[in-house]
């Protein structure tokens, strides 16, 4: 990681990192996953219940370090802290969430969006990584981000859920807007953006399997209030973005006990 790295995503939005993590990392971090999937897959939260109400083909489970104490060895002290105070900037970060991305079959579609807007907060900057757990080609449902988009905040008054991901595309495409899209992944690569980089990912093709974990971190000091106004948000979408700030702020509450049990 060098000075233009840390510019170009600060620029961009987003990075894509060679070689993080080596291939017995990323495998023993699938098992680790998987083990606690397997476990504690029949529990749910308000946020899961939330996210797999939309994505029917989707494994979803958050905060995985509440079940797992090496997995929250690894996330509150691993190398994605220290790769996210250097992004960011900083000399501390603070853990917020942990979550899985699996993905099977014809699995819908991540619709764009900014995680930004899903947070009840009005002063927290995020860095969010995307880890895959295998080669990820333009079959399994890759992440794509809108270049710069983290500049302007927020854009999702132009976005309602009447758009699909590819007719979102299109309408960016057509002012000029960059779509960069990661569809050949390998293991050990990474991406990392910010909390207002605009992404998703195309629904997948039949027969595909795609496995990635989420884990985010703040630069700031956690204080959420669901309360806060979203506005800006479209109107479409104001409700379900309400439900997941709800959801991550009692998710956040589960993870603040177990730190202070530690």
């Amino acid at each position: 990681m060098n000075n233009q790295s840390i510019e170009n995503f600060k620029c961009n939005g987003y990075l894509c990192i060679d070689k993080f993590l080596d291939e017995d990392q990323v495998h023993w971090l699938e098992e680790r996953t998987d083990k606690v999937l397997n476990e504690f897959g029949n529990t749910s939260s308000f946020m899961e219940e939330s996210v797999t109400a939309y994505g029917e083909s989707w494994v979803f489970c958050e905060n995985m370090l509440r079940y797992d104490h090496e997995l929250a060895a690894f996330y509150l002290e691993g190398p994605l802290t220290k790769l996210a105070a250097l992004l960011l900037e900083t000399n501390r970060v603070f853990f917020f969430r942990d979550q899985t991305y699996y993905k099977y079959n014809n699995a819908e579609e991540t619709p764009w969006h900014q995680d930004g807007l899903f947070i009840p907060s009005d002063n927290m900057e995020t860095i969010t990584f995307w880890v895959p757990f295998h080669d990820v080609n333009s079959e399994q449902s890759p992440m794509s981000y809108i270049r710069y988009s983290n500049r302007y905040c927020y854009l999702g008054s132009e976005f309602d859920r009447y758009h699909t991901f590819e007719t979102f595309r299109a309408v960016e495409e057509s002012k000029g807007m960059e779509i960069e899209v990661f569809d050949n992944m390998k293991v050990g690569q990474i991406l990392a953006h910010d909390g207002w980089a605009m992404h998703g990912s195309p629904s997948m093709k039949d027969g595909q399997t795609r496995k990635a974990i989420v884990v985010v971190y703040s630069k700031n000091e956690i204080i959420l209030d669901s309360t806060a106004t979203i506005l800006g948000c479209h109107p479409n979408l104001r409700a379900q973005a309400q439900q997941i700030r709800i959801g991550n702020e009692r998710s956040y509450r589960d993870v603040c006990k177990l730190l202070s049990r530690n």
